[in-house]
């Protein structure tokens, strides 16, 4: 009973010296525990750890004594910053030869901690009376993973720009690259202002005077944009309408109705000044080598504004030219000026007989007016009268031909338009067609007075013809042609005077001769 007794108290007092000893370590060894834990948590930083968000350290207890448990979190890329510890203790069983040797990673799960700001490590709440450990050196932390290494700075290349072609007014320029590893873009500027973005210019007469400039542009990284450029483009100045003497430009009028047509020409990088060339200063062309244009037509020399209201029909032909000083171009230009519609009709009235009446001038003529007006003079466009009537002999003929007139004395006669209708108030009258639309010829073959009246669309004129019965006396010798003709004017003389004269002048020198003869006698 006393050896159970003994053996028990012995069991007791063993137990109160673990105790104690564990108390002991409680208060004073908590400090070497987190101390020699730092030093052990470099290596595993060095290269033992795997897990990238936690790592475990653990520190081996000596044979046959059980110590607190210690767990380090680390961040990756914080290097040396040592995690919080935590509060809960777990004993080491007695060392065995299986157990790892002192400071090796455990993989065991562990319970995750916050970092704390400063990075030292915070000791266990079950022991608050404990003197704070050092804070422990900060330790190069060694990932599994290779960074991947930073990108080569590119090369620099050079490139360039060159524009070919010829710079002048309608010609295409080229620009051709090199340097540039992908794709481009390309601007084209006139005088600064943008012009295009193809590969190809073509140089309008806008870009007179003008620089062109081309830039292009690389859509790869680092690549610089290039940039070429010409000279000024010379001034070549052209009409927007193309003409040639050969080839004018056709314009159309009526009389008395106002025209107008703008010329512009381009290719100056100064103002123009547009000048009319007529008559002197005109430039022969094919089939007029003075070509006119009409009185009334100006020209705006500042603005190439060409109008006017021509009264007189006709084709014309002159040159618009346009200048700066240096360079001209001339426009070539061919003018109609119809005529306006008719207003009245005009008679010549003609007698082809080779026997007219003795004092008949063979011809008459209808005026704008009305009057019935003679010709005193073969082929002359001089009149006289008025007079009432036409003389005629009986069984002669009258050639008429009419002409209609507009309101400006421009003949009318056109192809197409209405032909003259010729009637007389006498049935007896024979009235026929004569060598062309516009001639007609009456034949009287009965004497009396006849009335005849043309008409010609809404136009109507008429005039009288006496005709005379013929005697011996009446006829005179032949006359020839249907163009006007007359008797000459009386001059005062007839064929008897020259004899009379002649036999005068006998007389006198007979008389002349015989007085020297009775002179001799004496």
């Amino acid at each position: 009973m006393q050896q159970s007794c003994s053996s028990t108290f012995r069991r007791g007092a063993a137990i109160g010296a673990v105790v104690v000893v564990l108390t002991t370590s409680s208060a004073f060894g908590i400090g070497a525990a987190t101390a020699s834990a730092a030093p052990a948590a470099a290596p595993a930083a060095a290269g033992s750890v795997r897990d990238a968000r936690t790592s475990t350290t653990s520190t081996a207890a000596a044979p046959g004594t059980t110590t607190p448990a210690t767990t380090t979190t680390g961040t990756p890329g914080a290097a040396g910053t040592a995690s919080t510890s935590t509060d809960s203790t777990s004993t080491a069983s007695t060392s065995s030869p299986d157990a790892p040797p002192a400071g090796t990673v455990q993989n065991a799960p562990t319970t995750p901690t916050t970092a704390e700001p400063t990075g030292s490590a915070t000791q266990s709440a079950a022991d608050p009376a404990a003197t704070p450990a050092p804070t422990a050196a900060p330790t190069p932390t060694t990932l599994d993973a290779t960074a991947p290494a930073a990108p080569a700075a590119p090369t620099a290349t050079t490139t360039t720009a060159t524009i070919t072609g010829t710079v002048r007014i309608g010609q295409v320029l080229h620009v051709t690259t090199t340097g540039f590893t992908g794709a481009t873009t390309t601007a084209w500027t006139s005088n600064g202002k943008p012009a295009g973005s193809e590969t190809t210019y073509t140089i309008t007469p806008a870009d007179a005077g003008h620089v062109i400039a081309v830039t292009v542009s690389s859509t790869v990284q680092g690549e610089a944009p290039a940039t070429a450029s010409t000279t000024a483009v010379p001034d070549q100045i052209a009409f927007t309408e193309q003409s040639t003497p050969e080839a004018p430009i056709r314009l159309a009028s009526t009389a008395g109705e106002r025209f107008a047509h703008q010329f512009t020409a381009t290719g100056s990088a100064t103002a123009l000044h547009y000048l009319l060339l007529s008559g002197p200063t005109a430039f022969p062309v094919p089939g007029n080598d003075h070509p006119i244009a009409p009185e009334s037509v100006s020209l705006d020399e500042s603005t190439g504004f060409l109008s006017g209201a021509p009264t007189t029909a006709g084709e014309y032909d002159f040159q618009v030219m346009a200048a700066n000083g240096n360079r001209a171009a001339t426009e070539y230009v061919h003018l109609s000026v119809r005529p306006a519609a008719a207003k009245t009709l005009q008679l010549f009235i003609d007698d082809p007989s080779d026997a007219p009446l003795a004092g008949a001038p063979g011809a008459w003529g209808l005026g704008e007016d009305g009057r019935l007006l003679r010709y005193l003079a073969e082929a002359s466009d001089d009149a006289s009268g008025p007079v009432d009537a036409v003389r005629l002999g009986q069984g002669g003929s009258l050639v008429i031909t009419t002409t209609p007139l507009d309101a400006y004395g421009n003949d009318t006669r056109l192809a197409g338009t209405p032909t003259p209708t010729v009637t007389s108030s006498r049935t007896s009258d024979a009235v026929a067609g004569g060598t062309s639309a516009w001639d007609t010829v009456v034949r009287f073959p009965e004497a009396g007075r006849s009335t005849i009246t043309v008409t010609d669309g809404t136009l109507t004129t008429s005039f009288a013809v006496d005709v005379e019965q013929r005697t011996a006396a009446s006829a005179v010798g032949h006359h020839t042609g249907a163009a006007p003709h007359g008797t000459l004017a009386y001059t005062g003389s007839d064929e008897s005077g020259p004899l009379a004269w002649a036999l005068g002048l006998l007389a006198a020198g007979a008389g002349l001769l015989v007085h020297r003869l009775r002179r001799r006698r004496i």
